[in-house]
């Protein structure tokens, strides 16, 4: 997904990382900074269940016509419906992956910031907010 910051000129963009495969091809010769959420996968899955739930049990339309199936999440022996098996096997190797990608002198322009907890990613959010006030501010002068 990618999505174009339309409220200031520029070239700012904001590209998700589940799509690395097509990303670093495209994107990531042109990127400045990538911010990786490395959360412990307890987190993950308390967060993927609690989310799956909320929208069974709403019956929230996803997209089209599609709503959430909570049980087939959990069975983790159909992994084609299992989110939970998917987060389970694909924790560590992604990991392993943006791990790498920080020593790989062909991404040696990216600045890599790893946010590794809530209170990490809760900060860094803080300080964004902070700094594009005081550019704000400046603007405005």
């Amino acid at each position: 997904m990618v999505s174009r910051k339309w409220d200031a000129p520029g070239d700012s963009w904001v590209v998700a990382g589940s799509y690395t495969q097509f990303s670093q091809r495209v994107f990531w010769p042109r990127l400045e900074t990538i911010v990786w959420l490395d959360l412990p996968l307890y987190q993950l899955v308390g967060r993927m269940l609690r989310r799956s739930w909320k929208r069974w049990r709403t019956h929230e339309l996803l997209w089209g016509t599609n709503y959430e199936k909570f049980w087939p999440q959990l069975m983790v022996w159909r992994k084609e419906d299992s989110l939970l098996w998917w987060i389970v096997t694909q924790y560590q190797p992604k990991r392993q992956k943006m791990l790498a990608y920080q020593t790989d002198p062909q991404w040696n322009h990216i600045r890599f910031i790893r946010l590794c907890s809530s209170a990490e990613v809760q900060e860094f959010t803080h300080l964004l907010m902070q700094h594009e006030s005081a550019q704000l501010a400046e603007t405005t002068r």
